[in-house]
């Protein structure tokens, strides 16, 4: 699997979409000005979604960030699968 970024845990932040849903975004805290590295979530508004959980965005420029979010413990391994056209989003429990 390809990775187009390398992120910390410390560099994940829980910020919220307009619809009220967690949105994880990583930013370079390294970079005087904050810079978004990248948003690890996706907004599904018509899907299903408990207040503990996210989906993952895990394709295009985010490929790889689902394992580096399971390996830091911030979401658990996938509890559904949603497909979204082309791609699939992983629907995970949020571990922070």
């Amino acid at each position: 699997m390809a990775k187009y970024f390398k992120f910390r845990k410390d560099q994940v932040f829980k910020k919220e979409y307009n619809n009220n849903r967690i949105a994880l975004v990583i930013i370079d805290t390294d970079d005087e000005f904050f810079g978004k590295i990248a948003t690890a979530t996706v907004n599904l508004p018509d899907e299903d979604l408990l207040p503990d959980e996210v989906f993952i965005k895990n394709w295009s420029e985010n490929e790889g960030v689902l394992a580096d979010l399971i390996a830091f413990k911030v979401v658990s391994s996938p509890i559904d699968e949603i497909e979204t056209g082309f791609c699939t989003a992983y629907k995970c429990k949020l571990l922070i």
